[in-house]
């Protein structure tokens, strides 16, 4: 079933002949032995040449106790690899010895393509002893976590049989060991300065951490599920660091004091006015900025969402493991208070990653609500202005009406088929004599002007003003017609919707009230 697809990505994948990251944890879990020693617990690094031979089991034999006084009740044997490149796969290892730790160990035809998951899975497989499944014979327990470079990017694949309580394993990702330096980061670790999260929890390589949890678990060193559970308790670490101690929260409140609008926690500081009105020219660089910082968030929520579904995983896996490992009674009852104190923090890192999430988009919506308000009231200076001129287009025109008609006469009557002028002989006209017969000559005719004139700019003005409630009467009921139209749309769609709610299945059976009417 997983053939096609390992051979795909072991085809893909990169490997080193020589010169690779690979270090190893052994433990052996000796009966009435409570704490982690050298002769119980060994890690350290492997050359070329060691590597088979340790996977193989040669020339590598436990410190061990007296058997007289102690017995052996379970070994575990990790491998891990160092992860220098983010795609494809590589390993500090040769194809063939990949292949041979991959027989010597057990491990599922599924570890390759799990390891290849940027999104993070995880998953189980068991081996039973007979067709009725009532003796189990090998579990396989792997995962991957969602690869964020500031949490974690690593992943497990480990096989446990459970007859002999031997549990072989390989860890592999990206800044699992200390090293001074690779691909990803040439600097050396004493000169590379520390983020506040990495100062704030535990160191930013994974193996450190991972052998003070291992230590501190022995009474469950020979259950199947120890590894995958401290993984998940480590990863929650990185997650807390990352979320309330990392870039999360400084950005988030680096942003929300940029706009200057938020005035509860750590965010009690004054504003200033000119950062108000520097938000409207820095609206663009804003914006990237918090869809920016958003993306980040959505990254990062994979994290905490994948560690709350692998450990409600493995808490069902391991209760379906108890009625095969009875004798690990107190193991079993170590690892879920252990997973499920996990489960509470993920839960509460799920929240937080939403907390922050709803923060950014209020500050997204806050953003756009004040660059809106500040282009509403620029339309509304541009409305005002365009008011002013269409009030003084208003005036022009009604005194352009006023003066139109008597232009209109005064044109005609200034036609030469009207002879207005003065003559000697003509006796409807008058003439200042006190002038010598030089003054002014007023025909007595003027009146017939004022006659015309003031009728027709009468006319002209009631037109105007009934051609103007005409038409407001014509805006009002368009206006009431588009109403209603809408108004018989939301009756219908609500009508529509009563119709399909009433149209849906009751439930079957009657309820205590009804059976009580009844």
């Amino acid at each position: 079933m997983f053939s096609a697809p390992r051979k795909a990505v072991f085809d893909s994948s990169l490997w080193k002949e020589k010169g690779g990251d690979v270090d190893f944890i052994e433990a052996w879990q000796f009966g009435n032995v409570e704490e982690a020693c050298d002769r119980n617990f060994r890690y350290g690094s492997l050359e070329d040449d060691q590597i088979l031979r340790w996977v193989c089991n040669l020339d590598w034999r436990p410190p061990g106790y007296p058997k007289d006084k102690h017995e052996l009740v379970g070994k575990i044997r990790v491998i891990i690899c160092e992860r220098s490149r983010y795609d494809p796969l590589d390993f500090p290892v040769s194809r063939s010895i990949f292949e041979k730790v991959e027989q010597a160990f057990h491990l599922h035809p599924a570890t390759l393509p799990t390891f290849e998951s940027h999104a993070g899975t995880f998953s189980r497989y068991l081996t039973f002893c007979n067709a009725d499944r009532t003796k189990l014979k090998r579990i396989a327990f792997i995962l991957k976590a969602p690869q964020k470079r500031e949490i974690a990017n690593y992943g497990l694949s480990l096989s446990h049989d459970v007859e002999s309580h031997v549990t072989t394993a390989l860890l592999y990702g990206a800044e699992v060991l200390i090293r001074p330096e690779s691909e990803i980061d040439k600097r050396s670790v004493e000169d590379r300065p520390q983020r506040q999260y990495e100062r704030r929890f535990e160191p930013r390589y994974t193996v450190p951490a991972l052998l003070d949890l291992f230590r501190n678990a022995i009474h469950a060193w020979n259950h199947p599920l120890l590894l995958p559970s401290i993984l998940l308790v480590h990863h929650m670490h990185r997650i807390r660091a990352f979320t309330n101690y990392g870039t999360i929260i400084d950005e988030t409140l680096k942003i929300e004091r940029e706009l200057g609008v938020t005035k509860v926690g750590r965010n009690i500081y004054p504003i200033s006015d000119r950062k108000g009105r520097d938000l409207r020219a820095r609206a663009e660089e804003l914006t990237v900025l918090i869809n920016t910082h958003s993306t980040r968030i959505l990254f990062t929520s994979r994290s905490p969402d994948w560690n709350l579904k692998c450990s409600e995983f493995t808490l069902k896996v391991l209760s379906q493991l108890q009625p095969y490992l009875p004798e690990q009674h107190e193991a079993h009852h170590e690892l879920k208070g252990l997973l499920e104190f996990n489960l509470g923090f993920a839960e509460a890192a799920v929240d937080d990653v939403a907390n922050v999430r709803g923060r950014m988009a209020l500050q997204l919506n806050v953003l756009y609500n004040f660059v809106a308000q500040m282009d509403n009231a620029l339309n509304a200076q541009l409305a005002a202005a365009a008011g002013r001129d269409s009030t003084s287009m208003k005036i022009l025109a009604f005194i352009s009406a006023i003066f139109l008609p008597g232009s209109f006469v005064a044109g005609v009557f200034s036609m030469s088929m009207f002879d207005w002028q003065y003559s000697g002989n003509d006796s409807g006209s008058s003439r200042d004599s006190s002038s010598g017969g030089r003054g002014a000559v007023v025909s007595k005719r003027f009146w017939i002007y004022w006659v015309i004139a003031v009728p027709l700019t009468l006319i002209t003005l009631l037109g105007w003003g009934f051609w103007w409630r005409v038409e407001m009467r014509r805006f009002k009921q368009n206006f009431k017609a588009v109403m209603s139209d809408t108004r018989k749309e939301a009756l219908e769609l609500e009508k529509r919707k009563t119709e399909t709610e009433s149209k849906r299945p009751q439930h079957v059976g009657t309820t205590r009230l009804q059976e009580e009417l009844v």
